[in-house]
């Protein structure tokens, strides 16, 4: 699964912040598709520009913690969150 082979061991504390019961919230489910596609397109591209570097920057520095931020507001509060505080590493 991508998030647990790319972004989990991949992006350190930010994929750590990803909560254990994401796959109970909607916002979570459709964001992951579409960070998933993203990060296909911008990582697996058989040649790099500029404006892929340049994508992948923004991906790093404001795509992907402002998705994760999301998520955050998303899960607080929640029951499932509330039953523990498992990451999705578990």
């Amino acid at each position: 699964m991508w998030l647990k082979d790319i972004i989990v061991p991949g992006y350190g504390h930010l994929g750590g912040q990803i909560p254990w019961c994401w796959q109970q919230h909607p916002l979570c489910l459709y964001s992951l598709d579409t960070l998933s596609q993203l990060w296909q397109l911008l990582y697996l591209a058989p040649k790099r520009t500029g404006a892929t570097l340049t994508a992948q920057q923004e991906w790093q520095t404001l795509i992907l913690p402002r998705y994760l931020a999301q998520f955050a507001a998303e899960v607080k509060g929640c029951e499932h969150a509330a039953q523990t505080n498992r990451l999705v590493r578990s």
